[in-house]
């Protein structure tokens, strides 16, 4: 292989790496516990930052197709809200608490919303006199629940006005809930208030929510619905004073309960917050401990195809079995008959559809997974909390996890580590996570970086969290350490002290180790591509300085991280199919990057090792921006920022020539940059 093809595999290799870093982050959000936000749940993980105002940062996350298509109720006046929300940048919804006024405009949002349309709920604490939609796609909806009626009160007038002429020029709008608001809380048109009537009735509410979840056909209903203590429970929550969620949670606490022996007494104790108490409860009433290993299996690999969770299943039972005594083996099992042992409604669990990426591309089968999307986390806490007898052959069950061959398999035991972590930092630093940070393969190295990210979002966990990374990046450390180290920095550190993390991996920039190479460069794509807009330009000018360098192994540091950078498509969280380079939808996103992002590519289209790998990148870009006018539009707004020296400028000159040429796969943007450069050069 010449030097030029493993620089090549570098840069890919960066982007692998990225992209097995985001799958990663997205797993974490199955076991670590969540919240509800005006009654729907929402697991703080997901939150990303994004910068407002003057400096200004909030917090949202996109919602999923799932959330927005949730059982609706229609209350009389549905339509009047869907048509305020088509016709107006702003809706204000108030009624009284329990109302189902966030369900209502989640409802409103989605009649009005075209498929490609992105909705993000913003973080109850967001400040909307400082809050900008600039850093977001174009043409996205925001929602933002049960706003305190104070908190409204204060953005009338400039505020108000601002907040619209911000929403306006980027074609979003936002819904908001609340409890009251004043019809005079918006001065010129764009914004209106708009009172929630009478919800349906709470029975109505619980019914509809029930169905979905249980078929015409089942007699389960009938019978559960018509056990005394079960309509008791019914009766007290449904009262007239209850609210629309307490109506829909206990329709999903009853269909949970179908697969329990004591239904009432699941319904009571999760109604009561004595969720984990019902849990260790139904994992001790459980005798095989083949079902043991299995409902384990589950709590670890939640949501994975069913032969997979049976085969670590199998693992774990070696590891725990107590050893027999002598040479005499135990009497041979059935194991036709040792399948009645159990049944899926008996572990609580149900199997979906599902399509497994492989090798062999995209296959259907079926996946394994608890009912209540709570009860992974429970059984797996209660493990660890309650069942000190089988930890050592656990966490040996949990760090093999950790070098399986499926991706998934490693990425649920990562997010299943680091959630421990938190109850037991420094045991499993030390017993899994450092001895998957020292490994060769690089896929078990990130499964490191990922366990550190649910510690150190944790406060009181985050300084010891940080050290044990600053541990790993000394020069003192291993080159496997130190390469795990920079993928943490870029992945778990930047969320909470990206300062801090940008000098990280610019100090350990000075290596010819192409291992440490990837991984500085993917946690500069991670700090550019999952930042706010101001700490993705401190990146990228870190990153051209370094490439910059008259150090080559510091030139080429920078110069392969900007390459990542440029070979990656899509943003992390949005949708895969319009798959251009993520730096261009970024720069169209927030067109403030452009001359950072030209800076870059003046340096790259010369790097004397790099610039024909930079100049095949370019290329590329241009022939996938050729049919979109946004695209093009934001590319052409870089390279115009990049021809500022006539270096530059003839070399895009000759690629503009070539794009629009006779044979040119990239005419409309050849002859755009050719208006662009020719007058200057």
């Amino acid at each position: 292989m010449s030097e030029s093809e493993r620089h090549a595999d570098v840069g890919r290799q960066i982007t692998a790496a990225l992209e097995q870093m985001a799958e990663m982050a997205r797993a974490v959000a199955d076991l670590l516990p969540g919240s509800t936000i005006g009654g729907d749940f929402v697991s703080g993980s997901q939150f990303k930052i994004y910068l407002g105002q003057h400096g200004y940062s909030y917090q949202a996350y996109r919602m999923t197709s799932e959330e927005l298509h949730e059982v609706f109720v229609e209350p009389d006046g549905i339509a009047g809200v869907r048509a305020a929300v088509r016709d107006n940048t702003i809706v204000v919804l108030h009624g009284p608490a329990g109302y189902g006024k966030g369900a209502t405009l989640l409802n409103a949002v989605k009649v009005n919303s075209k498929p490609d349309q992105q909705v993000f709920r913003l973080h109850p604490t967001t400040d909307l006199s400082r809050f900008s939609c600039a850093q977001l796609p174009k043409e996205s909806f925001f929602v933002l629940d049960d706003l305190p009626a104070q908190q409204l009160g204060h953005l009338e007038g400039y505020a108000m006005d601002t907040l619209l002429a911000d929403l306006s020029t980027h074609r979003c709008k936002l819904v908001i809930s609340t409890p009251q608001a004043q019809d005079t809380l918006f001065s010129r048109p764009g914004g209106v208030v708009v009172e929630l009537s009478p919800r349906p009735p709470l029975r109505k509410i619980f019914d509809s929510h029930l169905n979905r979840r249980w078929s015409a056909t089942d007699s389960t209903p009938k019978q559960l619905l018509a056990q005394p203590g079960v309509q008791d429970l019914m009766d007290t929550e449904l009262r007239t004073n209850s609210t629309a969620y307490a109506a829909a949670r206990l329709a999903l606490l009853v269909a949970h309960a179908a697969a329990v022996a004591d239904p009432c007494q699941y319904i009571a104790d999760r109604l009561q917050g004595r969720a984990a108490e019902e849990c260790g409860r139904w994992f001790g009433e459980i005798t095989d401990l083949r079902v043991h290993c299995l409902a384990v299996s589950l709590a670890v690999l939640n949501g994975l195809p069913r032969e997979i969770i049976a085969r670590q299943a199998d693992e774990l039972e070696l590891l725990v079995r107590p050893p027999t005594d002598g040479p005499a083996s135990s009497p041979a099992t059935n194991p036709f008959a040792a399948a009645k042992s159990f049944s899926l409604a008996a572990l609580r669990a149900e199997v979906l559809p599902f399509d497994a990426a492989t090798q062999h591309g995209v296959v259907p089968t079926q996946a394994l997974r608890y009912v209540d999307r709570e009860f992974a986390g429970l059984v797996l806490h209660h493990v660890w909390r309650e069942h000190d007898a089988i930890r050592t052959p656990f966490v040996r069950w949990l760090q093999r996890l950790g070098t399986n061959t499926n991706q998934a398999v490693r990425t649920r035991a990562a997010t299943a580590v680091g959630v421990l972590a938190c109850e037991s930092f420094e045991y499993l630093a030390g017993q899994i996570m450092a001895p998957w940070a020292r490994d060769k393969r690089l896929e078990v190295r990130l499964c490191a970086a990922a366990a550190v990210s649910p510690v150190i979002a944790k406060p009181a966990l985050r300084d010891p969290a940080l050290r044990l990374v600053e541990l790993w990046s000394t020069d003192q450390s291993s080159r496997w350490l130190r390469a795990t180290a920079a993928h943490a920095y870029g992945q778990s550190v930047s969320t909470y002290e990206p300062q801090l993390a940008l000098e990280s991996l610019v100090g350990l920039a000075d290596t010819d180790d192409a291992d440490l190479m990837i991984a500085i460069g993917s946690g500069f794509c991670d700090m550019v591509f999952g930042g706010t807009a101001a700490v993705t330009l401190e990146v990228l000018d870190a990153v051209a300085e370094l490439s910059r360098s008259r150090d080559r192994d510091v030139r080429l540091t920078g110069g392969l991280s900007f390459l990542g950078m440029a070979l990656s498509d899509g943003l992390p969280g949005e949708p895969s199919s319009d798959a251009q380079p993520s730096l261009v939808l970024l720069t169209e996103r927030t067109p403030q990057l452009a001359p950072a992002l030209g800076r870059m590519w003046s340096f790259a289209l010369h790097d004397p090792d790099l610039n024909e790998l930079f100049l095949d990148c370019l290329d590329d870009w241009a022939v996938d921006a050729e049919a979109h006018v946004a695209h093009r539009a934001a590319l052409i707004r870089v390279l115009r920022q990049s021809a500022q020296d006539p270096r530059t400028l003839r070399t895009l000159r000759r690629r503009a020539e070539i794009w629009s040429g006779r044979n040119g796969k990239a005419p409309v943007v050849g002859r755009a940059l050719l208006t662009e450069v020719s007058d200057r050069v």
